[in-house]
Formats: structure tokens, sequence, C-alpha cells
């Protein structure tokens, strides 16, 4: 079943030359302070932003502002849904740092089987596509430790 809720969206005109109607400044879930529009911008006295006839503007300003309350409509699955979605991510999350460590352990890996193959592989100088996957394993060390 779908709930509704009021929200107050605050927008803004300007008095310039390239305006093009009311910008979307923030939507609150309740009725601002006077302290929120001020952190946002808005220094209009809320009593005044209220008046939908006159809006938010005080003696000669350029800007006008307006907190209009808006009827939304919430569907609850939404919040399912991104209950859902944060989960996975989480699970995702702890994956990927999983297959991190174990990227590092098997560089580290590659790199000292490269050190006992250029130490211990006969004729290792005579063999240089042996020599660029060493070269490569060392470099994928490297950019992993920084």
């Amino acid at each position: 079943m779908n709930t509704r809720v009021k929200i107050y969206v605050l927008t803004c005109e300007y008095n310039e030359y390239d305006q093009y109607g009311e910008y979307f400044r923030k939507v609150y879930g309740s009725l601002p302070t006077q302290e929120q529009l001020t952190a946002d911008g808005c220094n209009v006295p809320i009593s005044h932003l209220l008046n939908e006839k006159e809006g938010g503007r005080i003696d000669d300003e350029y800007m006008w502002w307006y907190l209009r309350q808006e009827d939304v409509i919430v569907d609850p699955t939404d919040q399912v849904r991104e209950t859902s979605y944060l989960k996975v991510k989480d699970e995702l999350q702890v994956e990927i740092d999983r297959l991190k460590i174990d990227h590092d352990l098997l560089v580290n890996a590659l790199v000292d089987l490269a050190a006992v193959a250029r130490r211990y592989l006969p004729d290792y100088d005579e063999h240089p596509e042996i020599q660029k996957k060493a070269d490569a394993a060392i470099d994928a060390s490297m950019r992993t430790m920084e």
C-alpha cells in the first residue's frame, strides 16, 4: 500500500537576462527551520516564503525564493529494494576486499617464483619470454604496494 508523505521544496528565481524559470535548491522531509534555510543560502524569513503569492522576495532583491509543500506518494516496496541493494552492495564490497587480498598473495608468490627462476633456472638469460613474465609480476607487485 502506498503512503502519502509531505515534503517541502525550496526553489529560487533570479532577475537576470538569462533567467530560465525556477531553479531547484533543496527538498526537506519536514518544514525547515530558519537556520536550515539560511545554511542553504536563503535569508528570507520562513513566514514570507510560505506566502505563495509573494514568494520570498524582500525589497529590491534580484532573487525570489519559494518554499512549497508537496504531497508525494511513496511505494514501500522501494524501501525493500533499497535495503536489498545495500545488502548486496555490502556483500560485494566484502568479496572485493577478499579478492584484493588473494590478488596480493598471488602476485607476491609470482615474484618469489621469478626470483627462484632467476637464480636456479639454467640459461635464464636465454629465455626472454620468462624474463618478461617475471618482470610483469614484479611490476604488478610494485603497483600493489603503492
